[in-house]
């Protein structure tokens, strides 16, 4: 990372997990621990039969799965203190060129999703600037002596 430019500079205010575990980060030497916030952030699958595959001459089913609506994941202003003001005069959240999602507000927070929940978005087109997922690839992740992963390094993005 420290080699690759940045392109956007994400001011978060706080945390939201929106998964039913704890989050886990390794930063700076610490370790942090966000904890549930009790909403959880889901994506429905649609699964169909594609063909059988032979294991040890056992038949299994092969599957393709689609992924639908997420549900749980709150409206980018949820949190805004000035989503009163932005609804008395009939605005809509903004795109904007740094990375944030209005100019009325910032720091805005950051939701914590499973990376299944961030795939489905990415698949749906969806753009929003306060999506996070924690990065368990290789680099990310960061594991104990048994392999199993305890926490991770980064965040993904959409």
């Amino acid at each position: 990372m420290a080699n690759e430019k940045v392109e956007k500079v994400r001011k978060i205010g706080g945390w939201v997990n929106l998964t039913p575990h704890d989050i886990v980060v390794y930063t700076g030497g610490r370790k942090v621990v966000i904890p549930p916030s009790g909403q959880v952030a889901r994506v429905a699958t649609h699964s169909r039969l594609v063909g059988v595959a032979q294991v040890e001459g056992k038949a299994v089913e092969v599957y393709t799965a689609s992924y639908e609506n997420v549900q749980g994941l709150p409206l980018v202003c949820l949190n805004c203190t000035l989503r009163s003001q932005c609804e008395a005069e009939g605005r809509q959240p903004e795109k904007r060129e740094d990375g944030g999602s209005c100019s009325l507000q910032e720091p805005y927070e950051g939701y914590l999703v499973s990376s299944l929940v961030l795939t489905a978005l990415r698949e749906r087109g969806v753009v929003r600037y306060d999506i996070f997922a924690p990065d368990t690839s290789p680099a990310g992740a960061v594991r104990d002596k048994d392999n199993k992963i305890i926490g991770v390094r980064n965040f993904l993005t959409l």
